[in-house]
């Protein structure tokens, strides 16, 4: 099955398929802590104010942190990248983005462990925010093209030629 995808189809597949992985992890424990809090009462394992309001801001900083941090990083590495052949490049681009897709998810995590500790829709807006994040890296032809710095015309070739 994978002989009837061309080297640049393959990476593709491989690396959507590390993307909407990450994603994919948090949005069931989303949806259990989510509807958990459509209850009339919804009760929070936590019931101490002083806690609940110290969790809140102790993890929407985190969860701001970790966004920032997964970003930056990404930025940074890829820039990087060394000049050389472009299979080279696009496995280091693989490794950079799974690592930031990872770093990405832990925000979702989270913002997930937030809603269910404290039933607060403060935790539903950052993990939003999060896979809003998540759909600005998506991965697409030109960002990939744009940044192993590599034309679109040669990733193409590329992709065409057998191995």
């Amino acid at each position: 099955m994978a002989g009837q995808y061309n080297r640049w189809e393959r990476f593709y597949n491989r690396l959507n398929l590390w993307f909407n992985g990450t994603v994919a992890l948090s949005i069931i424990p989303f949806g259990i802590a989510f509807l958990d809090t459509q209850d009339e009462f919804p009760s929070p394992p936590i019931v101490d104010k002083s806690t609940t309001l110290g969790l809140q801001i102790v993890l929407s900083l985190i969860v701001a942190v970790v966004i920032w941090f997964g970003l930056h990083y990404s930025k940074k590495k890829l820039k990087a990248i060394p000049d050389g052949e472009i299979e080279t490049k696009l496995q280091s681009y693989l490794t950079i983005k799974m690592r930031s897709f990872f770093i990405l998810e832990i925000g979702a995590v989270l913002s997930v462990v937030g809603l269910y500790l404290t039933k607060d829709h403060l935790f539903t807006g950052l993990y939003l925010v999060v896979m809003f994040v998540f759909s600005l890296t998506r991965p697409t032809f030109e960002k990939i093209s744009s940044d192993i710095r590599v034309s679109q015309k040669s990733l193409t070739e590329w992709g065409k030629e057998e191995n």
